[in-house]
């Protein structure tokens, strides 16, 4: 049977981490899911998918033009997990005329006004930032990495510049192969060893998708 994980942006071993860190677990409805989040110099997350590792320890945060940097050098004000359960009716027709939104949700508020939201779903997980911040700001830079444990066979949507029509080729691949100068647009699909696949995505979008994916080295 094949298995599939949705990993959707506004987007996991024991960590190894100091006596000064703080780690936080957030499990789905059914308890397949779980995400971890590690809090120390910097934020890192990692997920389970039925108790095995689908993104290991990744780093994420957020740079302002003021210099502010989300996630790092963070200090945790408080926590809390609340469940979540509604019917959703698509606008536009579907193959279901309602789906059940149901997840499990933990948010983590840090001094300075703001906060870090992870999402854990039946078949998927998301993240998103919020800000209580005064003023206008400007973001700079958002950087989420999503490692994974094995060398996996992707879908890579590649681009050529970031001015595009999003109507990409899906060219299959390893992911050992994408190198820091190869990039594309989302969604990409992941597709592990034992055929578990993880698609990476935006959500809540209110016009054409604006976040790009490029190996590391």
């Amino acid at each position: 049977m094949k298995k599939y994980f949705l990993l959707f942006v506004s987007a996991l071993l024991i960590f190894s981490s100091t006596a000064l860190s703080k780690d936080y677990q957030v499990s789905s409805p059914d308890g397949n899911v779980k995400v971890q989040v590690s809090i120390d110099k910097e934020t890192r997350f990692q997920v389970l998918f039925k108790n095995k590792l689908v993104i290991s320890s990744s780093p994420i945060s957020m740079s302002l033009q003021d210099g502010l940097v989300l996630g790092n050098n963070s200090v945790v004000k408080k926590n809390k997990i609340q469940f979540y359960s509604n019917i959703e009716k698509p606008v536009l027709p579907r193959k279901y005329a309602s789906i059940l939104n149901e997840y499990n949700e933990l948010e983590i508020e840090f001094k300075g006004g703001y906060c870090l939201i992870f999402r854990a779903y039946n078949d998927g997980a998301a993240y998103r930032w919020k800000t209580a911040l005064k003023d206008t700001i400007v973001v700079k830079n958002e950087l989420v990495s999503f490692n994974f444990p094995e060398n996996a066979m992707a879908w890579f949507p590649e681009e050529e510049s970031m001015f595009s029509h999003q109507e990409r080729l899906y060219i299959q691949t390893n992911l050992s192969e994408i190198n820091p100068e190869r990039f594309c647009s989302t969604g990409m699909l992941v597709e592990m060893k034992d055929k578990t696949k993880v698609f990476i995505s935006e959500s809540d979008l209110e016009d054409c998708p604006g976040m790009y994916l490029h190996g590391i080295a």
